[in-house]
């Protein structure tokens, strides 16, 4: 039984191949383009695994998506009815990224990989839960999954016993403790996303100054860990940045531009928000271990990537072992989407301790692997219009057609007792002789058309969008804020002792497991 893992179009994308439970291949897409953190489908990743087993595309029997598209869908629609008519540009920018491919990712993966057998879908955080678990030596363990965002989750926890797993309670976007650290990242001058690491390489050097300060005012933090964030702070709901101004004015000043020297407010902000972050991950610990009472933990997304929150867990947290994943973050979950659908889906059975040897990979390993393929060891240069391959037959197909339409328009302007039409008829011979024998003299000509043409296409979707946010979002989202709808739970309650979300768990239903919802 061979099943392919996928996680993509986020950072960490990856893919994983499970042999009848066996563990034979898992690598990010990132170690053949070459692009940190590349976000496109991870095709090569999926190449490699099939190359490294021996197999062939139609040998495959399962190919699993990692998250479920069309709940992620939802969310981001109920994002801008919350926010509009702020985020017009944020629309601009996810919306066709959708549209041309996100919506579609049966279709991608047939088209990328040649699969026509059965793609199924897991959500997000089962993914997270599935490779922390399932790659654990545990029998019985709780997991607690700390992320930025799935489709709406940003924090889970619940039970995984033998083959299967159960969440048993999420936090719910925009209320992310992995988004509030990016927060500080993008603030402190991080790339986030990327460089989110470098900001706990600041920590020893400063002074918690603004801890109590984010746990009171940026923050409604519960005793069980369950918190909501005070948005009116952020501005990654649907903006293009992660803060505003009245983050600035709250910790003393504009956020740090890139480059520019790292002072000791930098150093203070970074070690606030760690003891913070590591304050809410000890109560979500404590609260995991009164509500499943296991002795093992597992550790999955952002969190798990915290080694000194981490440490916290393991000397003050209530549990006996715990354990972190080599790869916690979304390059992991393309292996547990793979291991979920072997023991969940399938209903194999799973002793833990079990030896699932895969091979180790390394760098060399990746370039004599694209060697043979003859994939280019550097980052190809991002060039406009580098997915468009021009061939003699294309070139030849633009001269013809240009041609004809300017002789047509020629002899419009002809008929019309126009002075100017022989201008149109000499182009017209022009493109027909150069199409029929020189075809690569309109290579030139053929860019600079196709440049124009993607602008015009850009400017149209751009308009078509900005209708569609205008005229349907914006009063849509105002007509439900004003009549009380409170569309993504913004309303902070610190009356209310938890903000745990029950999440009502199904029987285990294969044809869950088919649906992008």
């Amino acid at each position: 039984m061979n099943i392919l893992g996928i996680s993509a179009f986020h950072h960490h994308n990856a893919a994983c191949l499970v042999q009848d439970g066996t563990i034979i291949s898992a690598v990010p897409e990132e170690r053949f383009t070459r692009k940190k953190h590349d976000t496109s489908f991870p095709k090569n990743a999926i190449r490699y695994c099939l190359h490294n087993s021996g197999l062939k595309e139609k040998d495959l029997d399962f190919v699993v998506f990692y998250e479920k598209p069309l709940l992620k869908f939802v969310r981001l629609q109920e994002t801008y009815l919350a926010c509009a008519p702020l985020g017009i540009r944020s629309f601009m920018e996810a919306i066709p990224r959708w549209i041309k491919e996100r919506l579609w990712i049966n279709d991608l993966i047939s088209e990328e990989i040649e699969f026509e057998g059965k793609i199924l879908f897991i959500e997000n955080h089962q993914a997270h839960a599935a490779s922390v678990f399932f790659s654990s030596s545990f029998q019985e363990a709780a997991f607690l999954t700390v992320s930025d965002v799935g489709e709406s989750a940003t924090a889970s926890l619940g039970v995984g016993k033998d083959n299967n797993i159960r969440i048993y309670e999420e936090i719910h976007f925009p209320h992310s403790l992995g988004l509030l650290y990016s927060a500080f990242a993008y603030y402190v001058g991080f790339k986030v996303d990327s460089d989110d690491h470098k900001m706990r390489e600041l920590t020893p050097n400063g002074e918690p100054k603004y801890k109590d300060l984010i746990l009171s005012e940026l923050m409604d933090l519960k005793e069980d860990g369950s918190f909501k964030l005070n948005m009116k702070y952020f501005d990654y709901g649907a903006g293009l940045i992660m803060t505003n101004k009245r983050f600035a004015k709250l910790f003393d000043g504009s956020a740090r531009q890139g480059g520019a020297a790292i002072t000791q407010r930098e150093r203070d902000l970074a070690r606030s928000v760690q003891e913070a972050t590591e304050e809410v991950i000890l109560r979500m610990a404590r609260h995991v271990h009164k509500k499943t009472g296991c002795k093992n933990l597992c550790l999955a997304g952002g969190a798990a990537l915290n080694c000194v929150g981490n440490g916290k867990i393991l000397r003050e947290g209530p549990f006996e072992n715990v354990w972190m994943p080599p790869a916690a973050w979304n390059a992991g979950e393309a292996l547990g989407a793979a291991l979920l659908v072997w023991y969940q889906y399938l209903g194999n059975k799973r002793l833990a301790g079990e030896k699932k040897d895969f091979m180790e990979l390394n760098d060399s390993g990746i370039d004599e692997y694209m060697t043979k393929s003859n994939m280019p060891l550097t980052p190809p240069k991002n060039e406009e219009i580098k997915d468009v391959k021009i061939e003699r037959k294309d070139l030849r197909k633009f001269g013809l057609t240009f041609g004809i339409v300017l002789g047509v328009w020629g002899g419009l302007f002809l008929w019309r007792g126009r002075d100017y039409y022989f201008c149109f008829f000499i182009l017209s011979a022009l493109f027909l002789f150069f199409g029929l024998t020189l075809p690569f003299l309109l290579k030139p000509v053929y860019r600079g058309w196709m440049a124009l043409t993607r602008l015009l296409g850009r400017l149209m979707a751009k308009t078509t969008l900005g209708i569609l946010f205008y005229l349907a979002f914006t009063p849509i989202g105002l007509l439900g804020r004003l009549c009380g709808k409170d569309f993504l739970n913004l309303k902070l309650s610190t009356g209310a002792e938890s903000y745990w979300i029950p999440k009502v768990e199904m029987e285990v239903e294969k044809n869950r497991y088919e649906r992008q919802f």
